[in-house]
């Protein structure tokens, strides 16, 4: 029975009209099987191209004693399906079922006019029903039923296994590594599981790294029907770390608060960052990347970035930012590990230690007596130096005794002072150059070092500072 007049006549036309069968005919991308997840919105493909006047819909072959219950006329929708809300019609003329059940698991079949008074070309697609429960793509085990890239820390004689599961048939799938030189199955096993006409298939690798020692991507590739899987592939990176990866000297790099960082690694395949910081005795991925046919990234602090270079970059840089860091690439079949000692620098109030009692817009001299104390400071430095006070060319007629350093921590930088008790052995001397160090590997960020001059007086002890 007719649920409008729109239908209605364009129904009573098609029975005066013979059918055209799809040979001949504009063949819409339309394939004989679909598959729809129960419980979803479903679409069944039916793509025509623009310019035709109806498209109608039937979910049976009994054409004649069935109503359509989707029409699309003129861009127009009605049927008692889409009247129902059963049924939605794209306008390309694909069907959408708003609700999929099991009632939904049989033959469509669509007409198509051209014109209004055309003859219409008919196309049929099975559509099957599938468990609700089935994978969606294929699930690599270990990665917890993501479809996203993982990473996994591979344990070395572990398997890794990759699965579809309550398919209605058997899916072929495969393992494979990506190299630079194309795609390397290392299936070892495929195993096949019947339950209830519920059919789960796997695979198995038992050593994904033949090609390579530390780094390897992993995709899982099903070959299954259009419209069973929304996605036909998997992957993800494994990592295999040696022992001896933490062996080796670093390479030390400074940054000043608050600047940008950039570290350089390997320009290849696959990569991925590392950090350990502080007191922790283990390695934390930050991020990793591949880039095959699309660049892949998954960055776990968005503090942290990958330039085109694979390199890693990050601005305004804190102190939380100072350690170990660790890039590992691959193309696949060769490695490279390349390891930092990140440390931030602040650079101090004055270039050079200030020697208590001196004018360091010129070169220092100080009078004293024989006997006295010298302090020497630094305020605003980072990284932490330590101050030492001695004579500039080791003379041995003075005495340095009673070392008392002081270090106060501001948050990011620190305040620090030595002061020295001083006597001298040789009553002769009457000048002696001497000189405070800094130390502690930053003398590149500052003038590490101050020299001056003291005056032994043998009067009152009198301090003063002579500019020469």
């Amino acid at each position: 029975m007719c649920r409008t007049q729109r239908t209605c006549s364009l129904i009573t036309l098609l029975s005066g009209l013979s059918l055209n069968k799809i040979a001949g005919a504009d063949v819409p991308f339309c394939p004989s099987t679909q598959y729809l997840k129960k419980g979803s919105t479903g679409l069944i493909n039916c793509s025509f191209k623009e310019g035709f006047f109806a498209v109608l819909w039937y979910n049976s072959t009994d054409i004649p004693n069935n109503e359509a219950v989707a029409v699309l006329q003129e861009s127009v929708k009605s049927g008692i399906g889409y009247e129902s809300g059963e049924f939605d019609v794209c306008l390309n003329g694909s069907l959408i079922i708003k609700n999929v059940t099991s009632q939904h698991d049989d033959i469509f079949t669509i007409l198509k006019l051209k014109q209004e008074l055309s003859a219409p070309d008919r196309f049929f697609t099975t559509v099957v029903v599938v468990a609700d429960s089935i994978s969606t793509f294929p699930v690599i085990e270990q990665c917890k039923q993501t479809d996203e890239m993982c990473i996994l820390d591979w344990k070395q004689h572990s398997d890794v296994t990759c699965f579809i599961e309550d398919a209605p048939f058997i899916v072929s799938l495969a393992l494979f590594v990506i190299t630079i030189d194309g795609d390397r199955n290392i299936s070892s096993d495929f195993s096949v599981t019947n339950q209830t006409s519920r059919i789960t298939s796997s695979v198995t690798t038992r050593n994904p790294f033949l090609f390579s020692s530390s780094l390897a991507m992993l995709t899982c590739r099903a070959n299954s029907p259009l419209g069973l899987l929304q996605e036909n592939e998997s992957h993800t990176l494994l990592l295999d770390e040696p022992v001896d990866w933490t062996t080796g000297t670093p390479i030390k790099k400074y940054f000043e608060l608050g600047s940008n960082l950039s570290l350089n690694c390997s320009k290849t395949l696959h990569v991925v960052w590392q950090v350990m910081k502080g007191f922790e005795d283990k390695f934390d991925i930050i991020l990793y990347a591949t880039r095959t046919e699309n660049l892949f990234l998954n960055n776990y602090d968005d503090v942290y970035g990958l330039n085109s270079a694979w390199s890693l970059v990050a601005s305004d840089v804190r102190v939380e930012h100072e350690g170990l860091y660790r890039c590992i690439s691959s193309n696949g079949i060769i490695d490279d590990v390349i390891l930092y000692s990140v440390t931030l620098f602040v650079s101090p109030t004055t270039n050079h230690p200030v020697i208590e009692g001196c004018n360091h817009e010129q070169y220092c001299v100080i009078d004293a007596q024989s006997e006295g104390s010298i302090t020497c400071t630094v305020r605003r430095i980072r990284p932490w130096v330590k101050l030492d006070v001695k004579t500039f060319n080791e003379e041995p007629s003075i005495h340095f005794y009673d070392k008392q350093a002081n270090t106060n921590d501001n948050g990011d930088a620190y305040d620090i002072s030595l002061t020295v008790k001083y006597r001298v052995e040789d009553p002769s001397k009457k000048r002696i150059t001497l000189e405070c160090r800094a130390l502690g590997g930053y003398e590149a960020h500052f003038h590490s070092s101050t020299k001056f001059d003291v005056l032994i007086l043998t009067g009152k002890n009198v301090v003063d500072v002579v500019r020469i």
